[in-house]
């Protein structure tokens, strides 16, 4: 999966300065030709469209999910 098809109709900049999941610390994986460290958590969303995981509220940088 590529950073449109990720964000649907958004823009990647659209990103910048929002906090998203992530899944962190596991063995690095090539997809699509790149190498991935990082899996954004996302969520099905209408038609194709994927919605990002986000917090409710601001938490730490890095903080732990559970």
């Amino acid at each position: 999966m590529n950073m449109q098809s990720l964000l649907g109709q958004d823009a990647p900049q659209d990103l910048l300065g929002t906090q998203v999941c992530c899944v962190v610390n596991f063995a690095a994986r090539n997809i699509a030709g790149f190498c991935s460290e990082v899996l954004i958590l996302g969520a099905p969303g209408e038609g194709r469209d994927v919605i990002v995981v986000t917090p409710r509220s601001v938490v730490e940088n890095g903080a732990a999910l559970f």
